[in-house]
């Protein structure tokens, strides 16, 4: 029992175990060794090779024969694909190695945030958090059989709620300073967590445990240097498309894909085909001469269009992809993974509804701020489109903390109320 109550080595010997479950799926599956270019990172790949190349931030081939400045997705994991690609080799098994190593040592660092997370509600809570981390199949196969951010993001939107919860105790300005800092790190990963950053300003406000102009000075400093790490992406897609465009040009393109005729709520794997049927042929050839930032503002004014004339149609959808997003089978496309995602994502969804109908009774303040994540997070896939897994990963891995305290709350009930027991065993119990 002497392990149980030395946290600081219960939590090295999680990281290690996390760290080397996700290094044995590496070997034992071999996924290092990828079968196509689109899967190092689903196109983040080839604007990485570009950079590798020297030929910029840039995707595909314009009619002059050079790479075409692109902004379709956020800049920084590009980029380390780009230095891995680089120094390793392009699309080599080594650069695979390497990168898939850093998404394992993302994850491992994450079960130590998370145990911090957990232990919000309670010790336990917090070990069987940094657990359940460790081994939450989902985890384990961003980290190792797929090339992409998520993993990352999840890692840093766990420091951001620690230091939101820092900021809600203390309101240090420091807090506030490196709380901004990180959210502008995260929105260049990966954009989709910018409206729960807007959000938890909401959150510190209605929790302020001061003056409500505390939670009002603390949102303006968190903003204004998430906008400061922001800016010269900012400034350089101005520069490359002579347009406003924060952080991606494809909320337009993502926004049709959704939203058309043919549009079915689940997946958009045959928009190309549909492009067929949207536009007529001189305005696909008008779209294929157009820049990046163009093409998505006249596929945009199309959604938009679209939804204006049939909102009911828009709703529908709309609830469809709500439904689908959180899911537990995958309705679009049967994997080898279907049933494993039944088995282990189901019981963590109920439980987690369960810990946050219990956090209402102790713990609000702290399940208050998941909960706003859980709704403001997948806001933009809600009316864009759904397609894969890894657009729910970003909320998913949170709902671990909420099924830890619910487990752990269960638990200390049965114990509390013997009652509920099954007779038998409280015999034997007695005996």
């Amino acid at each position: 029992m002497k392990l149980l109550e030395n946290k600081k080595l219960l939590l090295t010997l999680i990281f290690v175990a996390a760290l080397l479950v996700r290094l044995s799926a590496m070997v034992a599956l071999q996924t290092y060794k990828l079968e196509t270019e689109d899967e190092f990172g689903t196109g983040f790949g080839k604007t990485a090779q570009h950079i590798a190349l020297g030929d910029g931030f840039s995707e595909g081939i314009s009619s002059s024969g050079k790479a075409q400045p692109t902004a379709v997705s956020p800049p920084l994991y590009v980029y380390f694909i780009g230095l891995v690609f680089s120094i390793f080799g392009i699309y080599s098994v080594q650069s695979a190695i390497v990168i898939e190593l850093f998404q394992s040592l993302f994850a491992a660092i994450s079960c130590v945030v998370f145990y911090q997370l957990g232990k919000k509600f309670s010790e336990t809570a917090g070990l069987l958090a940094a657990l359940g981390m460790a081994f939450y199949p989902p985890s384990v196969l961003f980290s190792t059989m797929r090339i992409g951010p998520i993993v990352l993001v999840v890692l840093l939107i766990g420091v951001i709620i620690l230091y939101l919860f820092r900021i809600q105790e203390h309101w240090r300005r420091r807090d506030a300073v490196i709380c901004g800092f990180l959210m502008g790190i995260t929105a260049l990963v990966e954009p989709a967590g910018i409206l729960f950053f807007v959000a938890s300003c909401v959150w510190l406000f209605l929790w302020s445990s001061g003056s409500r102009l505390e939670a009002v000075k603390s949102s303006i400093i968190m903003g204004t240097f998430c906008l400061l790490c922001v800016l010269p992406w900012t400034i350089r897609n101005y520069l490359v498309f002579n347009a406003f465009v924060p952080l991606k040009s494809s909320m337009g393109t993502n926004l049709l894909q959704g939203n058309n005729p043919y549009a079915n709520g689940i997946t958009f794997d045959d928009f190309h085909s549909q492009q067929q049927q949207l536009f007529t042929e001189q305005e696909r050839e008008k779209l294929y001469s157009l820049d990046e930032f163009q093409r998505n503002k006249i596929m945009q004014e199309k959604a938009i269009g679209f939804i204006k004339a049939d909102p009911k149609r828009f709703v529908e959808l709309t609830l469809k992809r709500i439904y689908y997003y959180w899911s537990f089978v995958n309705p679009y496309r049967p994997t080898p993974y279907d049933t494993l995602r039944i088995v282990t994502y189901g019981p963590v969804f109920i439980l987690a509804v369960v810990g946050l109908i219990l956090a209402r009774r102790r713990k609000w303040r702290e399940g208050s701020l998941f909960l706003t994540l859980i709704v403001s997070y997948p806001l933009l896939y809600y009316v864009t489109q759904i397609t894969i897994n890894r657009y729910r990963y970003g909320v998913e891995a949170f709902l671990l903390v909420l099924a830890s305290y619910a487990t752990v709350e269960l638990v200390s009930g049965l114990r509390r109320n013997p009652s509920m027991v099954p007779l038998g065993q409280q015999n034997r119990e007695l005996g």
